[in-house]
């Protein structure tokens, strides 16, 4: 749909090609991979994140200005995002095959860490809500994250319009309310939607300008906000098919049956949803990660209770031979 709308109203595609095609052929590859070769594909993801957090660490701080909002890893505003991912491979490996313990350990320590200590609200409130999560799984206060995941979704749909509402809408209601200077970026994002609601512009179709830009120069295509930036990409159409695409990452979730493995999805699905109220997740590849994973779980789940009651006949044939 992204892809129809862009070309329909700038007449082909000048930018935005790693949204368009790159990311959605790398969800293809982890989709088809992840039920191939779970072990393998989640073993090598945590790979590439321990090496990429531990350049972060030691290159940020020898290359980059610090307070500067640039680090080794990119702008700190994706920091929340790369950071949920690599929590979502370490626990959900660790959970199936209860492998490699030290180095998931190691990566979850080495990710809450970054996020903990980025310059990014985001990142750091996304930490607690897995921390969070941990601690309902770990003490078993399974009601608050057992209803099913689309109830999640829905919640948080309503408080990522309630949040865009009270900061850039009605002001009167929470007056104070600006999360660090995102309320000026709503404001001219809602002013742009108004003036093309149905289709919006297309992917890199609008710069947002706010009173900073005045000095700087230029404008940026980067809502702060999953849903303004779906209705700035391609207006209600988009949004519409975006959310239809996430209730089909999710929807196989109700096939869970252990309690351990649906805290798990609907932490991490709360995490991303929150993620969305004050970053554009469509513009890098790791919300797909996340999706693929989620998605994924029934299928592991299966596999792991096969292995397990495969192991248990050999187990009771062996003692009767």
């Amino acid at each position: 749909m992204a892809i129809i709308i862009t070309i329909v109203l700038q007449k082909g595609m000048q930018s935005g090609l790693q949204q368009m095609i790159a990311t959605p052929i790398f969800c293809v590859f982890l989709i088809q991979n992840i039920k191939k070769h779970p072990q393998k594909l989640l073993d090598t993801l945590a790979t590439v994140f321990i090496m990429n957090l531990s350049l972060n660490i030691v290159i940020t701080r020898i290359a980059f200005v610090p307070n500067s909002h640039i680090i080794f890893l990119g702008h700190v505003q994706m920091v929340s995002q790369y950071g949920l991912a690599a929590l979502v491979v370490s626990v959900l490996y660790y959970m199936t095959y209860k492998d490699k313990k030290i180095k998931m350990c190691g990566l979850v320590l080495l990710t809450v860490f970054t996020m903990l200590t980025t310059d990014a609200d985001s990142a750091v409130f996304s930490a607690l809500i897995i921390i969070i999560g941990f601690i309902v799984y770990k003490f078993k206060l399974y009601r608050v994250f057992f209803f099913k995941t689309e109830i999640y979704m829905f919640g948080m749909i309503a408080m990522n319009i309630a949040i865009v509402y009270l900061t850039a809408v009605n002001r009167t209601i929470i007056p104070g309310l600006d999360f660090s200077g995102r309320r000026f970026v709503w404001q001219d994002a809602l002013l742009n939607i108004k003036a093309h609601p149905i289709f919006g512009y297309g992917i890199d179709g609008i710069l947002l300008h706010t009173f900073w830009t005045e000095w700087s120069g230029g404008g940026f295509n980067y809502a702060h906000n999953q849903i303004l930036q779906n209705l700035l990409d391609g207006g209600v159409t988009l949004t519409i098919s975006f959310w239809i695409m996430i209730f089909a990452f999710i929807k196989p979730a109700k096939k869970i049956p252990e309690v351990k493995y649906r805290v798990f999805v609907n932490s991490s699905i709360i995490a991303l949803l929150f993620v969305m109220i004050f970053d554009s997740t469509t513009l890098y590849s790791y919300m797909y990660v996340v999706l693929t994973i989620i998605h994924a779980v029934p299928f592991l789940c299966t596999e792991k209770s096969i292995k397990e009651k495969c192991g248990r006949i050999e187990f009771l044939q062996e003692r009767k031979r």
